[in-house]
């Protein structure tokens, strides 16, 4: 069992002392020590890559140390990105850490098919607490009939915009993928320094493809169809959809004059994505609620928040709303040596206490009803804003989405980097998706 602190007292004298200090006694004479605390290790992207605010991370480490009698978590958070942290897991996870750890819907469907999760359906049910999560988010993290995360974050896919902006140059927010690239090349032209769009494009990006999808949804709600017999899944999208959602971007880089995305900012990553928005360098972005820490960072993000609008992202012509569902759970390690423990921090992690807070000063949409209920969410114009998007929300069919996602983001260079044309794309990436579902690979 690994411990938090291990005092050796050695000698009566240096037992009295700390008893002194302490004023703790047994009944013996001798000091009663405070039993050690279990140490959990606990994975958390945001903690570490700045999506949280530090002062949270601060005030999490200072609760819990005085909220917690058994167990600790220690002060380190994990390797940082998504796609850093799912690699890790998958090669380290039956070494027991960590021992739990929080992530993306399609991160859990990964480590269920390596075996490396353990399921909480009991567990869940057992919590005098679990009636208080929404139905929609627990559903969206059960596979094969078993509850494998307990949600502790969901939103949705918008378009934020700089409301100055589009009132300067007499511009409308654009409902449609037209008025999208329209308004777009509009202030990229007008606006010195700023693009009118911009998106993340990098091959590696994780935010990305949640970002594609987005555009998907808006001409299917599934990509996949499962046989209800053989559990195997086919590709149920046609090539024309995706040459619709390839033509999309490629008329964001390159359609107008000049166009809405600027060239010179292909293949950025969410980080990029993020601050460039905060630093006033695009006018709109297809952003989620995270985007609230960036009035944290200084006057100037919290100027350009405070000039934010929240709209549905744009829609195509015979298309309808729909926008990546996230649902980001709270994980148990299968191989944890301390499952129990390890039980007890998703329960404090996920507690209205601990949700409360994280999704107050991150801005997202939390999935307990009893923290949506309070009066500080009710009168947040952020989380209401974003809560009116959320049953335009798509989650995620229940399958491997890290080969569908990496084959998504390799055929979209060869169209951002002219490379194929979108309906040559269109037709590829079909063929791949094919190929995976054929193979087993979902």
């Amino acid at each position: 069992m690994r411990f938090s602190r291990r005092v050796f007292l050695k000698g009566l004298g240096a037992a009295a002392g700390a008893a002194t200090l302490s004023g703790a006694w047994s009944r013996t004479g001798l000091p009663a020590l405070a039993a050690a605390k279990t140490e959990i290790e606990f994975w958390s992207t945001p903690f570490v890559s700045g999506e949280v605010p530090p002062t949270f991370v601060k005030w999490f480490a200072e609760q819990q140390a005085a909220d917690l009698s058994d167990i600790a978590f220690t002060p380190s958070y994990g390797p940082g990105a998504y796609n850093t942290q799912q690699s890790k897991f998958l090669v380290q996870a039956r070494t027991g850490v960590p021992d739990t750890l929080e992530g993306l819907l399609e991160n859990m469907v990964a480590y269920i098919k390596a075996g490396d999760i353990a399921t909480l359906t009991d567990r869940f049910n057992a919590w005098s607490e679990h009636t208080q999560f929404l139905d929609s988010t627990v559903k969206g993290l059960t596979f094969n009939g078993q509850l494998w995360g307990v949600p502790y974050n969901t939103n949705a896919r918008v378009l934020l915009y700089r409301k100055s902006i589009l009132q300067k140059y007499g511009l409308k927010v654009p409902t449609t993928w037209d008025e999208l690239l329209q308004t777009g090349s509009a202030i990229s032209a007008k606006e010195s320094g700023m693009s009118g769009f911009m998106c993340c494009t990098n091959r590696a990006s994780v935010r990305g493809p949640q970002e594609w999808i987005s555009w998907y949804f808006q001409l299917s709600r599934h990509m996949f169809t499962q046989d209800p017999t053989t559990k195997k899944w086919t590709v149920s999208a046609t090539p024309a959809q995706f040459t619709q959602v390839f033509q999309l971007y490629y008329n964001l880089f390159y359609g107008g004059s000049p166009s809405a995305a600027s060239t010179t900012n292909l293949g950025i990553d969410y980080n990029v994505l993020d601050n460039g928005y905060g630093t006033g360098k695009w006018a709109m972005v297809p952003e989620g609620p995270w985007m609230y820490a960036q009035r944290l960072l200084g006057p100037q993000q919290a100027g350009v928040i405070n000039d934010t609008g929240i709209a549905p992202l744009p829609i195509p012509k015979g298309g309808g709303h729909g926008t990546y569902l996230e649902i980001k759970p709270v994980l148990l390690n299968k191989f944890s040596k301390h499952p129990d423990a390890a039980w007890k921090g998703i329960q404090y992690l996920t507690s209205a206490k601990v949700m409360g807070e994280w999704a107050f000063v991150s801005g997202f949409i939390p999935p307990r009803k009893d923290v949506q209920q309070s009066a500080r969410f009710r009168n947040s114009w952020w989380q209401k804003g974003f809560g009116e998007i959320l049953p335009d929300g798509v989650y995620l069919d229940a399958l491997n989405w890290a080969p569908v996602f990496d084959a998504i983001f390799e055929t979209l260079q060869t169209v951002i980097y002219k490379k194929a044309t979108p309906a040559q794309a269109g037709t590829a990436l079909h063929g791949k998706l094919g190929q995976l579902a054929s193979g087993g690979m979902l």
